[in-house]
């Protein structure tokens, strides 16, 4: 992920904020925010780990059924080619093998 590009399965009011060099073997993450949420996404090439933040930066984490545990490092993973879309809105909505009817 590079900075200021929007990517796809990303809202397109989605703009990436930083993407830092590795935090620890194997993960690097991203910072992406829009008015109402910044998300920052940890990932690695198999699995990608989501802390949600709010305005008030309380957690905000729905559709906990679609996320696995991994790990104490990576508690929320979901695999990579899983994730189609999600949105920000009153909270983060994951879209993963639905149709466009759907969304």
């Amino acid at each position: 992920m590079q900075p200021g590009v929007t990517y796809e399965g990303l809202s397109e009011e989605t703009e990436i904020l930083k993407s830092s060099s590795p935090i620890f073997p194997g993960f690097h993450q991203s910072l992406i925010s829009n008015e109402k949420k910044t998300v920052r996404i940890i990932f690695h090439p198999k699995k990608v780990q989501l802390l949600f933040r709010s305005k008030n930066n309380s957690p905000s984490i729905t559709s906990k059924d679609l996320f696995e545990l991994n790990s104490e490092n990576c508690p929320y993973s979901l695999p990579f080619e899983q994730i189609k879309r999600f949105s920000f809105y009153d909270s983060l909505d994951w879209i993963t093998n639905s149709s466009p009817d759907e969304w």
